[in-house]
């Protein structure tokens, strides 16, 4: 069976190239962000998975860190950018055994970095079974 520290790790690996890390100026992350970071970076997690049937479902989440142009003004520009690159790299993945598909998408304020993100929601439904 899957965890979610694999289903992570897939997303990861899957963003994990050229165009989506050359189009931040911060770090692509598994699991966490730098505190305090001031760049812009994609966070990378899952937040649960079943473990006891099959197929496995899941949901994770891709967060993309942009600073404000200025306290509570989003850096819309940039948001739409990022997102449209990592949308595009995401749908064209093959995860073999699995189905995978944002299922929401959404724009949120974080006032103490002083900044907004895009919340990917992202549904899985595992069929395959791992190999150890």
């Amino acid at each position: 069976m899957y965890d979610i520290f694999d289903a992570t790790e897939m997303l990861y690996k899957a963003l994990d190239i050229p165009e989506v890390t050359n189009a931040i100026s911060g770090e692509l992350c598994n699991g966490g962000r730098p505190l305090n970071s001031q760049k812009e970076d994609i966070v990378v997690n899952t937040i649960t998975i079943t473990t006891s049937f099959k197929p496995q479902l899941a949901t994770s989440n891709i967060n993309i860190h942009v600073k404000d142009i200025e306290v509570g003004n989003p850096n819309t520009k940039r948001l739409k950018e990022i997102s449209r690159i990592v949308r595009k790299v995401f749908e064209s993945n093959q995860f073999l055994g699995k189905s995978v598909y944002i299922s929401d998408l959404g724009i949120l304020q974080e006032q103490e970095q002083k900044e907004h993100y895009i919340n990917l929601r992202i549904q899985w439904r595992i069929y395959d079974t791992k190999e150890n």
